[in-house]
Order: structure tokens, then sequence, then C-alpha cells
């Protein structure tokens, strides 16, 4: 997450904090002495089940500063080998400023015998893609049928830009709580998520001048992963931050108005003289001098930029300067977005700052102010409204990641008034791409001219915008020509099998033609996969041409909202020419015709296909498109349908037979 607290969080703290340290609220807080095992209910089914789960945050203030307690209290009962495999270790902070206050964890087994794990049983390994260091505590005795019992307390400086906690999973869950804690002088905002219950304030909580917000639950239904769905996004969920304290008189000081002022100051700080001159080598090296207009100049520049500095959230924000960029070709996100602004700026192009969230991760929510919304930088142009994603490197101008759109962010812009000038921030609605903007096409044309048993198949496959995103831009990334010619085959494999490919070709390859030219690949090949024989007549595999396609069942009641992603466009044509001798006798299967509508009325989804013939030359088209990414889970099954509408069209075959 972006790191905008600034001082003056740090100061409120200091000024109001209590003079006296004192013990926190569950210092004492214990399990049960003698647990009794657990007996299945006939609705356990599931792997696994949460029997409690007891979270509680207490900030505290003291003369050695301010601190977060964290304590979680868990109950699992594991009904299964799969369920015993993912409980049987116990994974340890790795926070650097983290201290385990306590850490207790115990298996109670069916027969009632109770076994307390201890420091033995801590093991050191290593996270074989990362090589970072872990450690975690090996569970001992987990058997179906038995609980294993976790109880933490943790001590962490306090993060006063807030929090969010996911509440539920994909198990079911039994008696969650949340709770915060906090001295009462100070002012908390909170919000719930998808169904967990409001924060409130418990009128009888009487503690040392402290004051508590919690809910509780009995019962949270498990969410899985559905096809074509955002789990992550759906799940419970409690989030807080700090707003304010009665003590200094301080209020909202997490606002987007304070926060987007600092972020325009840092993203716009005076230059050194080593950062100016840098700023002008990259200049030159970018041949920025050579740029036909603006949308030239900020796609030489971005091309340049992101092939020479590669950007990494293993940096501390905002601590490369841009001639340490060149010299090591590394950097943080803000401060490689820092330079975007610092060229455009110089260039005096106009330009918005925006920052926003995964959407894949969390909700921007626009009438709650959190920093933990806050997470990705952004350039907006306001001149075309085009986006650059500073640190993605395979994304160019004129198109932002997906996972970023169709959502929330906040835009910050310039605004002078006299001898200041501050940014101000505004909340608004980031609109997914146009399905025209994501368009897959595909043009095949079969040569029956050699004879049945020597056909020809030739492809010309166009890929343009998130359709394009994982293989255009990553020929400029990878070194060795085997490898791009690997990435090249790779795309009509699809549909060649194990075919060779001939005439391979690529067209627009490379980052510089990410959005703004499609990615074509081309080749032919030969194959008998497509046509098989029966007696006198032929069946050609028609519907297999435009390769294998998606078919969706789901047997259990759809829970979760359709999203997509984006919104897609496919266009495929077939030519053929009906061989000689022979003559097509069932061309009315390629008629299809499956949509669903807005309540308006207009179709904003559909999977059709048709044909035309002149003479014995057939061509066949089939259309399919998209124009929303997402649709209420009421309107599952007309979307199901046009899904599987494509994988009908694979099973089409037609008929040659002899004429007579």
């Amino acid at each position: 997450m972006i790191n905008t607290k600034g001082t003056w969080v740090l100061l409120l703290v200091l000024l109001t904090r209590v003079a006296i340290a004192q013990e926190y609220v569950h210092k004492n807080y214990k399990w049960e002495e003698n647990p009794k095992p657990y007996i299945p209910e006939k609705t356990d089914t599931f792997p696994e089940t949460i029997l409690q789960d007891k979270i509680s945050y207490e900030i505290s203030i003291d003369n050695s500063g301010s601190f977060e307690y964290y304590l979680h209290h868990k109950k699992t009962f594991v009904n299964s080998a799969q369920a015993i495999e993912r409980n049987n270790k116990v994974y340890l902070p790795a926070g650097l400023k983290s201290e385990i206050l306590k850490m207790k964890v115990r298996v109670i087994k069916p027969n009632g015998e109770v076994i307390e794990m201890n420091n033995s049983d801590i093991k050191d390994a290593v996270d074989e893609d990362s090589e970072r260091k872990y450690k975690y505590l090996a569970v001992r005795a987990v058997e179906t049928g038995c609980v294993i019992e976790e109880l933490f307390v943790l001590k962490a400086p306090s993060d006063y830009t807030g929090r969010i906690y996911t509440m539920q999973s994909e198990y079911p869950k039994h008696n969650c709580s949340f709770e915060l804690i906090y001295p009462e002088y100070m002012i908390f905002d909170t919000k719930t998520y998808n169904g967990f219950p409001k924060l409130e304030k418990d009128s009888t909580y009487k503690k040392n001048e402290l004051a508590c917000r919690k809910a509780s639950i009995a019962y949270i239904a498990p969410l899985k992963a559905e096809k074509y769905s955002v789990r992550v996004s759906h799940l419970q969920k409690v989030a807080y931050k700090l707003t304010g304290s009665t003590r200094s008189g301080s209020y909202n000081i997490n606002g987007y108005d304070k926060i987007s002022d600092n972020i325009f100051q840092r993203m716009n700080m005076e230059l050194s003289k080593s950062e100016k001159k840098a700023l002008d080598k990259i200049f030159k090296e970018a041949q920025l001098d050579y740029a036909k207009n603006d949308d030239d100049k900020i796609r030489k520049l971005e091309d340049y930029v992101k092939k020479a500095i590669f950007s990494s959230e293993d940096i501390d924000n905002y601590s490369v300067s841009i001639d340490r960029m060149l010299e090591t070709s590394m950097s943080d996100p803000s401060s490689l977005t820092r330079l975007f602004v610092a060229a455009f700026n110089k260039l005096n192009i106009a330009h918005e700052i925006l920052v926003t969230c995964n959407h894949y991760d969390i909700t921007f929510e626009k009438d709650f102010e959190s920093l933990n919304y806050l997470d990705q930088y952004f350039i907006h142009f306001p001149d075309n409204d085009k986006y650059l994603a500073p640190s993605f490197p395979l994304y160019r101008y004129g198109l932002m990641p997906y996972q970023f759109r169709r959502g929330y962010g906040l835009v910050i812009k310039k605004t002078t008034l006299g001898n200041l000038t501050t940014g101000m921030g505004t909340v608004k609605y980031i609109e997914e791409d146009s399905y025209l903007d994501n368009t897959d096409s595909m043009i095949v044309n079969v040569d029956f001219s050699k004879g049945l048993d020597d056909v020809t198949y030739k492809y010309r496959v166009t890929h343009s915008g998130h359709e394009a995103a994982a293989f255009q831009s990553i020929m400029d990334y990878v070194k060795e020509e085997k490898d791009k010619d690997k990435i090249r085959k790779g795309l009509l494999e699809n549909y060649s099998d194990e075919a060779e490919l001939k005439d391979l070709k690529t067209e627009n390859e490379g980052a510089e033609f990410f959005a703004k030219k499609p990615f074509v690949v081309s080749a032919s090949f030969s194959t008998n996969k497509f046509l098989d024989k029966a007696g006198a007549k032929y069946i050609f595999k028609v519907g297999e041409l435009i390769g294998p396609q998606e078919q969706m069942y789901q047997e259990e009641a759809r829970k979760l909202p359709i999203d997509m992603n984006y919104c897609k466009n496919y266009m495929r044509t077939i030519h053929f020419k009906v061989p000689q001798g022979y003559k097509l006798a069932n061309s009315e299967k390629l008629n299809m015709d499956i949509f669903h509508k807005d309540k308006k009325g207009n179709r904003i989804m559909v999977f059709r296909s048709w044909y035309e013939t002149n003479g014995d030359n057939v061509t066949v088209y089939c259309e399919e498109y998209y124009k929303k990414s997402t649709l209420p889970v009421e309107e599952y099954e007309p979307f199901k349908a046009v899904i599987n509408a494509s994988a009908d069209f694979n099973k089409i075959v037609l008929l040659f037979e002899p004429n007579k």
C-alpha cells in the first residue's frame, strides 16, 4: 500500500497519548482449561469447519509509543485428509516489527486427549520461489475428527491509516467476532462488507478510559470460487481507520483532501541537479526530439523507461532518485511514477495522477476514504482520457490493466490559487474498455485443391488490447530467438497440435505496438485431424477450426455475480471450396444465434454463426462478443448459454457427399 501517512499523524498521536503505561486488555486472556472433544453434527460434511474465530485489535498509547495488540483465537474442526494437510502447519508472523507475546496451539483429539505444541515444534524453512526464510509450527497428532485450537497475541506499531480484515472463507465459520479497542478520545470510522454485521459501539464497555466497537455473527456460510467470478471482493470483511481525536481537535486526518495534496507534493518534488541531468539523458536516448506529437512523445518515453528501469515493490516508496534509477536500473513504483510526472511537467503535457486498487482484491468504496484503496499509481491524460501504467512493463500508453478499471479511484490534479499550488483529489469512476478494444479475429483458409488426403490450413490470427497483453510486449524482454519462436508457435499450436507450421510470421511484434496496432501471427500447416472418411462421404469438422472452446457446467446453485475481467470481441472467418466431385449436404447446421439482452432490449452478449456461398465457395462467419463484463447472478443462465454456444459450434461437422 502507498505510504502517505506523513508526520501529522504521528504528531497527533504523540500530543494525545496517555502518560502512564498500561497493560493491554487481553493480557490475561486464556483458552478453556479442560476442553471437550467436538462431536460432529450430521451437517458437518465439509472438509473442515471453523468452530470459533475471535479477532481483537487494541490500540494502546503510552510513553514508549503507540502500539496495536492483535489477538486471534481460532478453533478448526478437521474432517478430511485434505484438512489435515492444510492445517498441520501454523505459520509464524514474518513482519520485522511484530513481536509475538503469546503463541499457543493444541490438538483436541476425538477421544478427548489434548496435545499442546511447544517450542521444539517450531521449524525453519525457505520459500523456493522468493528464497525468503520463514518459521512455522509443526502441528503434531492431527487426525480426522480432531480440533486444532490456536491462540495468538501479537504486538506491532500502530497503523492509523487503517486495516481491512477478511472474515469469510471457503469453509463454514461459527461464532465469529471482531472487536476494536481504543482510547475513548480517538475517533475511528469503520465499514463492513458483504453482509458482515456493522461494528457497534459497546456502551457498557468501561475499562481504563477505553472504547470498544464490535460485531459478532453466529454463522458465516462458505464462499467458494466459481468460474467467471471475483470471489475475493465478495468475501465478508471488516475495515477501520482513525479519523480524528477529540483531545487535539483534529478531524478527518485520513481524508482524501490531505492525502491528495501529500501525494501531489511528493510526486512534484523539485528535481536535484543530478536528477535534471538524468532526465535530460532519458529524453535524448528516448529520441523525443524526433517525436511527431505528444502521443508519440509519451510512447517513446514510456518505452525507453520501461526497458531501462525495473520496478520492484520490495524497494521502499519514494526512495530512488531519477539518476539512481539510471545507474541501477531499479526503482520503486512511486519513484518511477515521479519520474513520469517530472517528464510530463517538462514536456508540458497535461496529466493527472490516479491512485486506485485491484478490484479483485478489494472494492474501492467511494464513501469510505481509506488508504487501503490507494495501492497503485497510474497517469491519466484528461485531453484524450487515456492512461499510462508506470509499474506494468508489458502495458503501454492507452491501456491500463483491467484489474484496476471498472471501479473507483482517486484522481489528483494540479490546482493553483495565487502562489499556492496544491493537489486536489476527486473520487471518480474508471470506465472499462469497449469490447472492440479487446478483439481477437481469425481468418482460416482451407485448401482442398490437392485432394482430401493432403489438406492445407492457413491461419491468420489477430489479437488486440488485453487479449494481446500476455505476448505482444513480452517479445522485447525475451533475449533468445529460439524462445521467441517458441512463443510464436505456441500461439497457433492450439489449432495445429503437432503439425509442422510453415511460413510462420508475425506483425506488430513488440511493446511499441501494444495498444496501438494489433499483434498478428500467421502460418500454414497440413493435417488430417479435421477430416474423417465415412464410406463414400467425408466428415469435415469445421467447428474445431476455431480451437477448443470452454463449456460451463455447475451442479450447485450459482452464488457469485458473473465477471469476465473485461469486455471481449471475437470474429472468426473460415473460407473453403467444396472439393471437386462432392456437394455440401448439411450447411444449415452453421446457422446459430444465441444472445442475451439488457433491460433496454439491446444485445449485450452474443454468439452468432452463419454462412454464405458463391458456387462451390463457402464462407463461414462466427461472431462472439461481450459488451458487458459483469452480470448479476440472476442472469447466469443466459450468460452460460452464450458461453456454451461456442462449444456447441465446436461440435458442428459438415458432410461432403459425392455428386451423383
